[in-house]
């Protein structure tokens, strides 16, 4: 499963969904974790107001700046390759399809998250998910 939460100005907006990795991805909590700041790209603009200037997309990938700009690849495990191929292609794609705005995916390290209960709410809404299932 994946979630995310969209937040500005004081609401709160959670977003979860199940994820159905590929066979050389079971088991990889990399695959969800990419799939949800992928997810995050792609819908962020439904969440967001005509004033907003900054968009900060968080994800608890350590590397995911090294994932970003290749420096870090999945030469064994081709779905994880292709996963990091669609992220950087949309990453910058919004960037271009959105040109006033300060687009950025950063890592979410454990000092900011331990008590953060914005991300505290995503990973909630993705338990819950596949508890529903």
């Amino acid at each position: 499963s994946a979630a995310c939460s969209y937040i500005q100005s004081g609401s709160v907006t959670v977003k979860s969904s199940i994820i159905y990795p590929p066979i050389d991805c079971r088991g990889k909590n990399t695959y969800g974790e990419l799939q949800a700041v992928l997810s995050g790209l792609y819908h962020f603009e439904k969440h967001m107001n005509k004033l907003t200037k900054k968009i900060v997309i968080y994800s608890d990938v350590k590397d995911i700046i090294k994932i970003l700009n290749r420096s870090v690849t999945f030469r064994k495990v081709s779905s994880l390759t292709k996963l990091q191929t669609s992220l950087k292609l949309l990453f910058e794609q919004k960037q271009m399809e959105n040109p006033n705005l300060n687009i950025s995916i950063e890592y979410l390290s454990y000092d900011i998250k331990a008590y953060n209960p914005f991300a505290k709410s995503a990973h909630n809404a993705a338990r819950k998910v596949l508890k529903e299932k």
